[in-house]
């Protein structure tokens, strides 16, 4: 209401402002007008038009409470997705959807036992450091220009979060290993990992892997923990449920 208010008073100024330019009393043209004429005549005129304002922005205003509303329904049927039910991972998962790290499929599925692809790890660097979209076109041949996550492969490339396997092919749709999550994640993600001159662990199964040093820096930032035999199997296929685990790790440490 003060706004209205503000808003007929500033007008009506103006209003009269104008008008005494052109209206005097005792003018030829118009002997009737006088200063307070034209201020009447100018707040009763905008006084119709306020009250179509104030009804609009209430009609707007319910209108973001009925968008809002069903905004969070569809995120919540998006969210349940019906094959991560019995999964220990479940809440991680959520977590990494939620954050736009991770995205599930159209029928409702997540596949948490499939592995995880370069495509599905370019969008978890991407959005997980805030980088900004290229605008470049994608011209790699296995990434179709209609593809959703297009400008989010060519952006991981460009920024070198994750390069290309060539000039021409990005290996979209290659699987990643546990050893590959290990090495992104350090080489993205420095200030989660031990400082350096930090102890490192000796990993039986990772000693002379190529990804050694990635192992052992996330396996002390309790990114990708050893299981109970002390092993972390470096060239095992990343399932889609252990990169939502990780992922979760990630936020939480960046407090998100």
């Amino acid at each position: 209401m003060k706004k209205r208010m503000a808003l007929i008073i500033a007008l009506a100024i103006l209003g009269t402002n104008t008008a005494v330019a052109w209206a005097r009393p005792g003018d030829a043209s118009d002997p009737l007008v006088t200063r307070s004429y034209v201020d009447k005549q100018v707040a009763e005129g905008l006084t119709p038009l306020a009250d179509q304002m104030d009804a609009l922005q209430q009609n707007l205003d319910q209108l973001l409470v009925r968008s809002t509303a069903l905004q969070q329904q569809l995120a919540e049927l998006l969210l349940n997705f019906k094959d991560i039910a019995a999964i220990p991972e479940k809440v991680a998962i959520i977590k990494a959807v939620k954050l736009g790290w991770m995205q599930g499929n159209a029928d409702r599925t997540f596949r948490p036992k499939a592995a995880m692809t370069r495509k599905d790890l370019a969008l978890f660097l991407v959005r997980a450091k805030g980088v900004p979209l290229s605008n470049t076109k994608a011209t790699f041949k296995d990434v179709k220009a209609s593809d959703p996550l297009a400008k989010i492969m060519v952006t991981a490339a460009e920024r070198k979060l994750l390069p290309a396997r060539s000039r021409t092919y990005f290996g979209a749709n290659q699987a990643v290993t546990r050893a590959e999550m290990a090495y992104y994640l350090v080489r993205n993600f420095p200030e989660l990992m031990p400082k350096a001159g930090s102890k490192l662990p000796y990993i039986k199964d990772s000693n002379r892997h190529w990804a050694k040093t990635s192992v052992q820096k996330v396996v002390v930032s309790g990114l990708m923990p050893l299981d109970k035999q002390g092993k972390f199997y470096p060239n095992r296929l990343l399932t889609r449920a252990e990169a939502a685990a990780i992922m979760a790790k990630v936020a939480a440490k960046k407090n998100l």
